[in-house]
C-alpha cells in the first residue's frame, strides 16, 4: 500500500508537490530531504532524493548533474 501511495504521489503535478513539500516542513519542522535521509537508504533513498530535487529546481538539478559529471575531466 506504501509502495502504491509513494508511486501514485509522484504523478501529481509539480505545484502541487512543491506546495505538499512546504506543508510537510510546516508542520514537522524537518525538510522532506531531510526525513528520507533519516528512514531510507541505498538507491530507494538515491531516487527519491533525486526526483525532489529536480522537482524543486529543475535547471539547478541538471546543472548540479553535469557539473558532477564533468568533474575530474
Amino acid at each position: 500500500m506504501f509502495a502504491l501511495f509513494n508511486l501514485r504521489s509522484f504523478f501529481l503535478s509539480f505545484t502541487y508537490l512543491r506546495q505538499f513539500f512546504s506543508e510537510y516542513q510546516s508542520q514537522t519542522k524537518k525538510t522532506i530531504e531531510d526525513t528520507i535521509k533519516s528512514e531510507m537508504s541505498g538507491n530507494l533513498a538515491k531516487t527519491y532524493l533525486a526526483l525532489i530535487s529536480n522537482i524543486r529546481n529543475r535547471p539547478g538539478y541538471f546543472a548540479q548533474e553535469i557539473k558532477k559529471a564533468i568533474k575530474g575531466l
